[in-house]
């Protein structure tokens, strides 16, 4: 009865600090919400919505071996900032190995720091972004929808097509926050390199 006890114990303890993870994940998650619509609160009449949507190839553990999908609604504050709420799919990506492929979700708030600039007539909008949010990690065996931070870093360049149209390419690393628990697939954080094509509209 004393090891039983010890073991329900050891159960309750782990449950618990599970979902004391979880819950200062969403808080922080939330927080960074908070921070780009508070931003886009204090902004001047003349800033702009828009809607964009990437694909490319993802290199998850340092092979291509995922597609990701991103939808994003966003605001430029200004000239050089501007803020989006994305939703982030990453589909397959396995460590190598043929059985099983993971599928990774994340919603991530970012900031885009950008410096447009004109060569012959033509504009180009440089960028640096950087985010923080959660994401959904599900797939074979154990890994059954867990959840953990998202952090991404990214840099790339926007090409103006029009007054309303913007393609672009870009690169940007995501990595998640805490170790995916599993039996045969990533033997540590989710991380992946990506490159990728963007298309925004301008409301």
């Amino acid at each position: 009865m004393g090891l039983d006890a010890a073991r329900n114990l050891a159960q309750v303890s782990e449950t618990k600090d599970s979902q004391l993870v979880e819950s200062n994940l969403i808080k922080r998650t939330l927080l960074a919400i908070a921070a780009v619509l508070g931003l886009a609160m204090a902004t001047p009449a003349q800033a702009q919505f828009y809607v964009s949507g990437s694909t490319g190839t993802s290199f998850v553990q340092g092979q291509p071996n995922a597609i990701p999908l991103s939808a994003g609604l966003g605001m430029e504050f200004n000239r050089y900032l501007r803020g989006e709420l994305d939703l982030d799919v990453y589909l397959g990506g396995t460590n190598g190995n043929s059985q099983g492929h993971v599928t990774t979700i994340g919603v991530v708030p970012k900031l885009f720091v950008q410096y447009p600039i004109s060569v012959r007539s033509q504009a180009f909008i440089p960028y640096l972004s950087g985010g923080f949010g959660l994401a959904s990690i599900t797939g074979p065996g154990s890994i059954t929808g867990q959840v953990s931070g998202l952090w991404t870093v990214g840099a790339g360049v926007m090409v103006p097509v029009n007054k309303s149209f913007q393609l672009g390419v870009g690169f940007e690393y995501a990595e998640s926050t805490s170790p995916v628990v599993q039996q045969y697939y990533y033997t540590g954080q989710f991380q992946s390199s990506t490159i990728k094509l963007t298309g925004r509209y301008n409301f």
